[in-house]
């Protein structure tokens, strides 16, 4: 349906459309207190940026505000989950997918978040007695930069390498 609106209207009329969908869905569902609309919020994301737009790309930054804001949240508990945590994890692993394909694209601001990104998950490895769903959010969010942003995310190399041999090595269950 997006992708449809973006090829019939007009660039003003579609931007409109997107801004719309940004203040009343997106915003509202990255910054709720409701796993599910941390989910949805996501995929809306996801699905956002697969269309082909010059107003999409200029959202960028947005998009990656609000991933960031889900990830951290989910990471940290703030959430609520259902009973099988399932949705948490879902959650986790589809923002820190959509971030990974943000990270891919040729946006001027692409390089400047990827290296924020990369060290708050470092940063994230390196605590002591970080809680394990902050250090499986960190370790998805290295894994989808290594994926889709590879020559940004060998500047991290190094101290990935570092970090990650204490996790593998750690004797937690």
């Amino acid at each position: 349906y997006l992708e449809q609106e973006a090829r019939t209207r007009s660039r003003e009329s579609f931007s409109r459309v997107l801004n719309s969908i940004t203040a009343n869905c997106i915003e509202k569902w990255a910054n709720s207190s409701n796993a599910n609309d941390s989910l949805a919020c996501t995929l809306l994301i996801a699905e956002l940026v697969s269309i082909p737009s010059d107003e999409i790309a200029r959202k960028t930054v947005q998009f990656v505000n609000q991933l960031s804001i889900i990830i951290a949240q989910q990471a940290t508990g703030k959430i609520p989950s259902s009973p099988d945590s399932s949705s948490s994890l879902k959650t986790l692993e589809t923002a820190s997918h959509v971030l990974g394909k943000l990270a891919s694209s040729t946006a001027t601001a692409t390089s400047l978040f990827v290296e924020f990104e990369c060290k708050r998950a470092i940063e994230a490895l390196q605590e002591r007695n970080p809680s394990e769903m902050k250090r499986y959010a960190a370790v998805l969010v290295l894994k989808e930069f290594a994926i889709y942003s590879p020559t940004l995310f060998n500047i991290h190399s190094n101290d990935f390498f570092q970090c990650i041999y204490h996790v593998l090595c750690d004797p937690k269950p």
